[in-house]
């Protein structure tokens, strides 16, 4: 069940949620001396808020690969 790249449709979505993490924490760096209101909230809502909800995202993934693949359906090869 591989795709062109020679990863699965698994391995694909967990390398796209780690590199979603990278992004997110290029943007909080980028925040961290911000003295405005606006970049406050938004560093707020990066650290508290999208950081952890992916950080669970991409455990939730590797814990399914390491079980599988189940997650994605990838199971039924039809």
């Amino acid at each position: 069940m591989s795709v062109e790249n020679g990863k699965t449709p698994l391995e694909d979505t967990i390398t796209t949620v780690f590199k979603h993490g990278a992004t997110l924490q290029k943007e909080i760096n980028s925040l961290q001396d911000t003295q405005t209101e606006e970049g406050q909230a938004r560093l707020n809502e990066l650290v508290h808020i999208k950081q952890p909800e992916n950080q669970a995202l991409l455990n939730d993934l590797q814990d399914q690969e390491e079980s599988g693949g189940y997650y994605l359906g990838l199971d039924n090869p039809f």
